[in-house]
């Protein structure tokens, strides 16, 4: 299926269920659009290629947090009195 094929039947779809378009609706669209700008395919698979995330994911329900001076624990509620990125 084209691009522009691919676009449309999203379109049509998106349009007739008032619903957003999926991630895998969008990226069928892309290669085309990355043909009209003049780029040339240079991933393993065509425009497409692997990439590997690490994640990372507290348990709050196995966590705590607190303050901690003097040897006296202030304790702290995840959420509302701290907030944990898990950025890698």
């Amino acid at each position: 299926m084209s691009a522009k094929k691919a676009r449309l039947k999203t379109q049509k779809r998106t349009n007739a269920t008032q619903r957003p378009a999926t991630l895998p609706e969008k990226a069928a669209v892309l290669p085309g659009e990355f043909e009209r700008a003049g780029l040339k395919p240079a991933g393993i698979s065509g425009y497409f290629q692997p990439v590997k995330f690490k994640s990372r994911e507290i348990v709050e329900e196995e966590s705590s947090l607190a303050l901690v001076q003097n040897r006296t624990a202030e304790p702290l509620t995840l959420g509302e009195d701290a907030t944990i990125s898990m950025r890698v």
